[in-house]
Protein backbone atom coordinates (compact mmCIF):
# COMPACT_ATOMS: atom_id res chain seq x y z
CA UNK A 1 0.00 0.00 0.00
CA UNK A 2 3.07 2.53 1.09
CA UNK A 3 4.50 1.51 -3.16
CA UNK A 4 1.32 2.38 -4.17
CA UNK A 5 1.40 5.55 -2.50
CA UNK A 6 4.65 6.57 -3.06
CA UNK A 7 3.83 5.85 -6.92
CA UNK A 8 0.79 7.76 -7.24
CA UNK A 9 2.45 10.65 -5.19
CA UNK A 10 5.93 10.56 -7.72
CA UNK A 11 3.73 10.50 -10.78
CA UNK A 12 1.40 13.14 -9.73
CA UNK A 13 4.04 15.20 -8.65
CA UNK A 14 6.06 14.61 -11.95
CA UNK A 15 3.13 15.82 -13.71
CA UNK A 16 2.57 18.67 -11.71
CA UNK A 17 6.50 19.75 -12.36
CA UNK A 18 5.92 18.92 -16.09
CA UNK A 19 2.83 21.50 -16.28
CA UNK A 20 4.82 23.82 -14.38
CA UNK A 21 7.97 23.29 -16.70
CA UNK A 22 5.20 24.25 -19.22
CA UNK A 23 3.81 27.51 -18.23
CA UNK A 24 7.33 29.03 -17.56
CA UNK A 25 8.05 28.34 -21.23
CA UNK A 26 4.59 30.00 -21.90
CA UNK A 27 5.59 32.82 -19.83
CA UNK A 28 8.80 33.19 -21.32
CA UNK A 29 7.04 33.09 -25.00
CA UNK A 30 4.35 36.19 -23.73
CA UNK A 31 7.71 37.94 -22.18
CA UNK A 32 9.34 37.75 -25.17
CA UNK A 33 6.18 38.49 -27.14
CA UNK A 34 5.72 41.66 -25.18
CA UNK A 35 8.95 42.98 -25.55
CA UNK A 36 8.81 42.38 -29.14
CA UNK A 37 5.48 44.38 -29.47
CA UNK A 38 7.20 47.30 -26.63
CA UNK A 39 9.88 47.86 -29.49
CA UNK A 40 7.62 47.98 -32.39
CA UNK A 41 5.75 50.66 -30.70
CA UNK A 42 8.59 52.46 -29.12
CA UNK A 43 9.88 52.30 -33.11
CA UNK A 44 7.08 53.51 -34.22
CA UNK A 45 6.40 56.38 -32.05
CA UNK A 46 9.94 57.39 -32.55
CA UNK A 47 10.06 57.60 -36.24
CA UNK A 48 6.28 58.76 -36.59
CA UNK A 49 6.01 62.27 -38.13
CA UNK A 50 3.50 63.81 -35.68
CA UNK A 51 4.51 64.92 -32.41
CA UNK A 52 3.25 63.14 -29.53
CA UNK A 53 3.19 64.22 -25.76
CA UNK A 54 1.99 62.93 -22.96
CA UNK A 55 1.80 64.76 -19.49
CA UNK A 56 -0.20 63.73 -16.30
CA UNK A 57 -2.80 65.77 -14.26
CA UNK A 58 -0.03 68.05 -12.73
CA UNK A 59 1.76 68.93 -16.17
CA UNK A 60 4.47 66.57 -15.71
CA UNK A 61 6.10 65.21 -19.08
CA UNK A 62 5.84 61.44 -19.16
CA UNK A 63 6.64 60.59 -22.85
CA UNK A 64 7.43 63.11 -25.65
CA UNK A 65 8.68 61.61 -29.54
CA UNK A 66 11.30 63.45 -30.98
CA UNK A 67 8.49 64.87 -33.83
CA UNK A 68 6.99 66.67 -30.94
CA UNK A 69 10.24 68.01 -29.95
CA UNK A 70 11.30 68.95 -34.13
CA UNK A 71 8.23 70.65 -34.56
CA UNK A 72 8.10 72.70 -31.29
CA UNK A 73 11.76 73.51 -31.44
CA UNK A 74 11.43 72.79 -27.39
CA UNK A 75 14.08 69.99 -25.67
CA UNK A 76 11.81 67.39 -24.59
CA UNK A 77 13.79 64.38 -24.12
CA UNK A 78 15.28 65.45 -20.91
CA UNK A 79 12.02 67.14 -19.19
CA UNK A 80 10.71 63.58 -18.46
CA UNK A 81 9.11 64.13 -14.97
CA UNK A 82 9.42 67.88 -15.16
CA UNK A 83 6.52 70.36 -15.52
CA UNK A 84 6.60 71.41 -19.51
CA UNK A 85 3.82 73.10 -20.09
CA UNK A 86 5.05 77.00 -19.87
CA UNK A 87 8.01 75.55 -22.10
CA UNK A 88 5.95 74.49 -25.10
CA UNK A 89 3.17 77.18 -24.06
CA UNK A 90 6.31 79.79 -25.77
CA UNK A 91 6.09 77.82 -28.74
CA UNK A 92 2.49 76.62 -29.33
CA UNK A 93 -0.14 78.17 -26.70
CA UNK A 94 -2.92 76.02 -28.53
CA UNK A 95 -1.59 72.99 -27.61
CA UNK A 96 -1.01 73.63 -23.93
CA UNK A 97 -4.91 74.75 -24.25
CA UNK A 98 -5.92 71.82 -26.09
CA UNK A 99 -3.87 69.61 -23.24
CA UNK A 100 -5.13 71.66 -20.17
CA UNK A 101 -8.91 72.03 -21.58
CA UNK A 102 -8.44 67.82 -21.92
CA UNK A 103 -6.71 67.59 -18.28
CA UNK A 104 -9.51 70.45 -16.85
CA UNK A 105 -12.92 69.39 -18.12
CA UNK A 106 -12.25 65.64 -19.65
CA UNK A 107 -12.69 67.70 -23.09
CA UNK A 108 -11.48 65.69 -26.24
CA UNK A 109 -9.87 68.23 -28.82
CA UNK A 110 -10.63 66.76 -32.45
CA UNK A 111 -8.79 68.26 -35.11
CA UNK A 112 -7.75 71.85 -33.88
CA UNK A 113 -5.66 74.04 -35.20
CA UNK A 114 -3.05 76.09 -34.21
CA UNK A 115 0.23 77.51 -34.40
CA UNK A 116 3.61 77.02 -33.98
CA UNK A 117 6.17 79.98 -33.73
CA UNK A 118 9.96 78.98 -34.62
CA UNK A 119 12.60 81.38 -35.95
CA UNK A 120 10.16 83.81 -35.90
CA UNK A 121 8.03 82.33 -38.17
CA UNK A 122 4.60 80.59 -37.70
CA UNK A 123 3.16 77.75 -38.96
CA UNK A 124 -0.46 75.80 -38.54
CA UNK A 125 -0.63 72.81 -36.46
CA UNK A 126 -3.54 70.47 -36.65
CA UNK A 127 -4.12 69.33 -32.55
CA UNK A 128 -5.81 66.41 -31.52
CA UNK A 129 -6.24 65.31 -27.47
CA UNK A 130 -6.96 61.76 -25.75
CA UNK A 131 -6.79 60.31 -22.56
CA UNK A 132 -4.09 57.19 -22.42
CA UNK A 133 -5.68 54.35 -20.65
CA UNK A 134 -3.39 50.95 -19.24
CA UNK A 135 -1.12 51.15 -16.75
CA UNK A 136 -0.48 54.94 -16.40
CA UNK A 137 -4.03 55.38 -14.97
CA UNK A 138 -2.90 53.88 -12.02
CA UNK A 139 -0.55 56.28 -11.30
CA UNK A 140 -3.28 58.93 -11.77
CA UNK A 141 -4.98 60.59 -16.08
CA UNK A 142 -2.54 61.13 -18.36
CA UNK A 143 -3.56 63.47 -21.65
CA UNK A 144 -1.70 63.12 -24.99
CA UNK A 145 -1.67 65.64 -27.67
CA UNK A 146 -0.87 64.77 -31.12
CA UNK A 147 -0.16 67.53 -33.38
CA UNK A 148 1.55 67.83 -36.89
CA UNK A 149 2.44 70.61 -39.06
CA UNK A 150 -0.39 70.97 -41.33
CA UNK A 151 1.22 73.77 -43.84
CA UNK A 152 0.75 71.61 -46.75
CA UNK A 153 -2.47 71.34 -46.46
CA UNK A 154 -3.08 74.82 -45.70
CA UNK A 155 -1.03 75.79 -49.24
CA UNK A 156 -3.34 73.27 -51.13
CA UNK A 157 -6.41 74.20 -49.80
CA UNK A 158 -5.45 78.04 -50.56
CA UNK A 159 -4.37 76.85 -54.11
CA UNK A 160 -7.89 75.17 -54.49
CA UNK A 161 -9.34 78.54 -53.45
CA UNK A 162 -7.58 80.36 -55.85
CA UNK A 163 -8.22 78.18 -58.74
CA UNK A 164 -11.97 77.79 -57.55
CA UNK A 165 -11.81 81.51 -58.09
CA UNK A 166 -10.29 81.58 -61.51
CA UNK A 167 -12.53 79.79 -62.48
CA UNK A 168 -15.31 81.57 -61.94
CA UNK A 169 -13.77 84.53 -63.41
CA UNK A 170 -13.34 82.39 -66.17
CA UNK A 171 -16.70 81.54 -66.38
CA UNK A 172 -17.76 85.16 -65.89
CA UNK A 173 -15.59 86.12 -68.55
Amino acid sequence: LQLAVFTVVAVGTGYIAARLQEAGEGKQRLQAELARMQLRAADILANIRAGIITVDDAGRLLYANPAAAGILGVPLTDAVGTPVLERIRVASPEVVEALTAHIAGGLATSRREGTVQRGGASKPLGITTTSVSGDLQQEGRATTAIFQDISDVKQLEAVNLRAQRLEAVAELS
